[in-house]
């Protein structure tokens, strides 16, 4: 009973550890663009300025430390318009700028 229950225990973590862009669909999310940071991204800190390839630029709302190299952005948005940013599949919270 032990080794199944270690095993069971074991597998949670890769379980809740799904992208947050999967959670992000659970939630009723939808992509609306993909771009890329337009140079380097070292994370979040409210107020940063990230400018991104496709013109737009996010501005972070709260402190996020980056978790990768990549600097793939993924822009998804719900049904009642609130936005949300993955950067190498982490979410990141702030306001998204659009160019005009």
């Amino acid at each position: 009973m032990r080794p199944m229950l270690l095993t069971v225990l074991l597998a949670v973590p890769m379980v809740a550890g799904a992208t947050d862009l999967h959670e992000l669909f659970y939630e009723g999310y939808s992509i609306v663009e993909k771009t890329r940071v337009a140079g380097e991204f070292a994370g979040c800190v409210a107020g940063r300025r990230i400018p991104l390839e496709n013109g737009m630029v996010f501005v972070c709302s709260e402190f996020s430390v980056a978790v990768g190299g990549s600097t793939e952005v993924v822009i998804v948005e719900d049904d009642y318009g609130d936005i949300r940013l993955t950067i190498d599949e982490a979410e990141y919270r702030g306001t998204l700028l659009r160019s005009k």
